[in-house]
């Protein structure tokens, strides 16, 4: 029998077929790479809560009056993409079932708070590169982080054990989560630039403020010395 072709791997694979073990196989399912860990919310919050505040800081309200508009875009495309499915056009189920689940979120949450988790999961990888394996993996995070801002997509079920009503994360298929991120990525796209860029130019300003003190008390030390 073969050995799992994840590196490191010393299971076997699973199945006549498999290439990977039944874990990683789960895994690949799950987070879009084998090699993908999960990306808890508490790790990202921090990211959504200073874009969150960027959006606050703007007093013209211009920021928030755009996400409403991008939103609403977002929104119609998706409200199509169901209306025909449900007259009998042929659709992509996949892409139906991505449709519906971001209609879901938006029901719940406002523009602003949907952009800030999607800007914030990418404002997490710029800093946290190395916690992703692949492209695939981030766009599995960031669906998941996503859909997990809303109440409709965990489900309860009962600890077969403890008899406790636990919450579970409610899975679906890798190709729904595939059209899913697409749709995110391209709705969002220009608000993340205009975010990254925001987060590039303070953190250079930062830099050089750094670096202006230290050339300062530089001088101060020399100065001192005479």
């Amino acid at each position: 029998m073969r050995d799992c072709s994840v590196r490191g791997c010393t299971k076997s694979a699973s199945g006549q077929f498999g290439s990977m073990c039944a874990g990683h196989q789960q895994r690949n399912r799950r987070h879009g790479d084998a090699r993908q860990d999960s990306i808890r919310y508490a790790e990202i919050k921090p990211y959504v809560v200073r874009v969150e505040k960027l959006i606050e800081r703007d007093k013209s309200g211009k920021i928030e009056n755009g996400l409403d508009k991008l939103v609403a875009i977002v929104r119609e495309y998706a409200e199509g993409i169901v209306s025909d499915f449900e007259h009998g056009r042929a659709m992509n189920k996949h892409k139906v079932a991505a449709a519906k689940e971001i209609l879901t979120v938006f029901l719940d949450f406002t523009p602003a708070q949907c952009a800030s988790v999607i800007a914030g999961m990418y404002l997490f990888q710029d800093v946290n590169e190395h916690r992703f394996a692949s492209d695939r993996g981030f766009t599995f995070e960031l669906v998941r982080r996503f859909r997990s801002i809303s109440d409709a997509n965990i489900g309860l079920y009962e600890d077969g054990y403890t008899g406790r009503v636990r919450r579970a994360y409610k899975e679906i298929p890798p190709k729904t989560i595939e059209q899913l991120g697409a749709m995110l990525i391209e709705g969002f796209k220009r608000f993340v630039a205009h975010v990254r860029l925001h987060e590039q130019r303070k953190a250079e300003l930062e830099r050089e403020a750094r670096a202006l003190q230290e050339e300062g008390f530089a001088s101060v030390q020399e100065e001192s010395h005479d």
